[in-house]
């Protein structure tokens, strides 16, 4: 996704060091939700409930986060959720190290 962002005109404003910093949180956060996935799985028998459970769980994660959109451009019944969704939070610290803009949500416990 980051070659495709590339490709499409996204420049980096940080350094290489900076880049791998956020690569490297999005990879740990990807690794924990695996592990929630995992725990699922131990618990539902089959593989396609699991599989139907695992969207039920990602779709309103995902879409209800600050990923596409700012949580500012939301209505407020709304807001409160976007604003405690984890993946928010990833994002919001991703994008400080990527865009060089200063980020909500520190890298290190402050």
């Amino acid at each position: 996704m980051l070659v495709f962002g590339v490709i499409l005109g996204f420049r980096f404003a940080t350094g290489p060091v900076a880049v791998v910093a956020a690569l490297g949180l999005v990879m740990v956060f990807a690794f924990a939700l695996c592990w929630v996935f995992t725990a699922l799985a131990m618990v539902v028998n089959e593989p396609r409930s699991v599989q139907g459970l695992g969207a039920l769980i990602m779709l309103p994660i995902t879409f209800g986060s600050n990923v596409f959109v700012p949580a500012s451009t939301m209505p407020s019944w709304l807001r409160w959720f976007v604003e405690l969704n984890p993946e928010s939070k990833i994002a919001d610290a991703v994008r400080g190290p990527l865009t060089g803009a200063p980020s909500p949500h520190r890298l290190r416990p402050s």
